[in-house]
């Protein structure tokens, strides 16, 4: 699929953020929801300069058996970053709540938790020139950025059985996590040449049509 994204706002460590500029980018996504190629969606948010790995997972993960509200089952699965060095494995704990009338469809209502921990490493060259920015770095230099820690997820998605799509999601996403940066000009370098960053993100989003 393809996912485009414009006009975007936010808020980073407590200050407005906005992106004016037009975001497309592909996922693949797998019959049951599991998103096997991100499309690193939590960078639309913008003005930061960082991004977030482990919280493109916006589609819940179905079950690959019949199930009725109170069921559980559990999937845990990798997802291939496009630009970088390392998968992403996720362990996913799904519920069946219930079923829900929502614009007309009967969405069933689906609770999950999933947990990423990092390990990976990230090419800014070839993440610069996935979002057509070019690459203003120095010939010869290789930056990356190195991630650690762990993200963990609580979504609740409204699935439509019948059509098989999305109706929409609330994702709510906790991080702890370090960065590393290696290659980098010493003057762009944080002090120390590592950040850390432990906080929550929230993401919504409504089928239109």
């Amino acid at each position: 699929m393809e996912l485009t994204a414009a006009n975007i706002s936010g808020n980073f460590n407590g200050q407005p953020v906005a992106n004016t500029s037009q975001y497309t980018s592909r996922i693949q996504v797998a019959r049951d929801g599991r998103i096997l190629v991100g499309g690193d969606l939590a960078s639309t948010t913008g003005g930061s300069g960082f991004d977030f790995p482990g919280t493109d997972q916006f589609t819940p993960v179905l079950p690959d058996h019949p199930v009725k509200p109170g069921d559980t089952w559990t999937k845990s699965f990798d997802q291939t970053l496009p630009f970088g060095g390392g998968d992403l494995s996720y362990t996913s704990h799904n519920t069946l709540v219930r079923y829900e009338n929502v614009s007309g469809v009967k969405a069933a209502v689906i609770r999950s938790t999933m947990s990423v921990p990092l390990d990976l490493t990230i090419d800014l060259r070839k993440l610069l020139d996935m979002y057509g920015k070019g690459a203003p770095i120095p010939k010869g230099s290789h930056p990356t950025i190195q991630y650690g820690g762990s993200v963990s997820m609580d979504q609740t998605a409204w699935f439509d059985p019948t059509g098989g799509s999305l109706v929409k999601t609330l994702l709510v996403a906790q991080f702890d996590m370090q960065m590393q940066f290696k290659g980098f000009p010493s003057k762009q370098l944080p002090g120390g040449g590592q950040v850390a960053f432990a906080g929550s993100m929230t993401l919504t989003l409504t089928r239109q049509s």
